[in-house]
């Protein structure tokens, strides 16, 4: 058997069918990627020394918070000081 140029070899018309479709969509939709964008919002610029400020401000509340807690802790062990020192 001699081949030729244009002669088949393989017969896959399911495959060549679907890969015919898929150009077609393709080919179809080129003309929708031609077009012009939309413009594109901007985008918002940070701003750092407002959550800096958020940031020191909360950090500032835990530290308040801590420090309760050991002034607390304080006081509920301070009765018991006295037992501590005989031991």
């Amino acid at each position: 058997m001699k081949l030729t140029i244009g002669s088949l070899i393989s017969d896959r018309t399911t495959k060549r069918t679907k890969l015919e479709a898929k150009k077609q969509r393709l080919e179809s939709s080129l003309p929708r990627v031609k077009l012009p964008l939309r413009e594109l919002k901007s985008v918002p610029v940070p701003r750092f020394k407002t959550e800096l400020v958020t940031l020191k401000q909360a950090q500032f509340k835990l530290d308040a918070i801590a420090d309760q807690i050991v002034q607390k802790t304080i006081e509920l062990l301070e009765p018991h000081r006295d037992f501590r020192s005989k031991l």
